[in-house]
């Protein structure tokens, strides 16, 4: 969808622009995306990568054609590959609308370990290949109390305060609103009584 068409004169050729965004990535991830342009044989006329969020690319001295945009990144999996089909005509100076990658996939945690002893930490692992975990979000209840925790990196801890039968969730989503499948586990004293064992995960109820 075009929002800006301009005659270029003295000229054949033409010019388009694409602005591009990630829908809801933090602003501390780079984007690794690629926009490749082809015409309507098929053939790529150009490549471009970009590695900010959001940005504009320019395609320069381009021929009149039917041509097909489509735009993807190597490292965010998350976002799904986008393409867009349009006509450009001789002599034209053409802006696009943006061309936006979205997450769709919720973000995963997974326990470092399974056994524990009492006085340690419980450390889960998070792992978002999109726009990543909103730290704000993350909730960790056990036993129906809502523990303190530290981030640390791709690391949440925090200290546990039931030791026996105890039901526990780590709730999350990430920046584009995914949240993470609702699964809880089991947090139980081991027999010599001086350690812990992660059970599950389980679906609640």
């Amino acid at each position: 969808i075009q929002v800006f068409y301009s005659a270029l004169i003295n000229t054949d050729s033409s010019h388009l622009v694409v602005p591009v965004r990630y829908r809801s990535l933090a602003s501390s991830i780079i984007p690794r995306g690629t926009l490749i342009l082809q015409n309507s044989q098929g053939d790529t006329l150009a490549q471009k990568a970009l590695s900010k969020n959001p940005a504009v690319i320019h395609f320069n001295r381009l021929a009149s054609d039917s041509l097909i945009l489509t735009l993807w990144d190597s490292t965010l999996t998350e976002y799904a590959p986008v393409s867009q089909s349009l006509y450009l005509s001789k002599s034209s100076y053409l802006i696009l609308d943006t061309l936006t990658l979205f997450d769709t996939v919720p973000p995963v945690r997974i326990p470092a370990n399974k056994r524990y002893a009492r006085s340690d930490s419980i450390r889960f692992y998070l792992y978002d290949g999109g726009s990543g975990v909103s730290q704000n979000s993350l909730t960790i209840i056990l036993a129906g109390d809502t523990l303190s925790k530290n981030v640390s990196g791709d690391v949440v801890s925090f200290l546990p305060n039931c030791y026996n039968n105890c039901e526990l969730s780590v709730a999350l989503r990430d920046y584009a609103g995914n949240s993470a499948s609702s699964v809880v586990w089991n947090l139980k004293r081991r027999e010599d009584g001086d350690s812990l064992i992660l059970l599950g995960p389980y679906n609640p109820g």
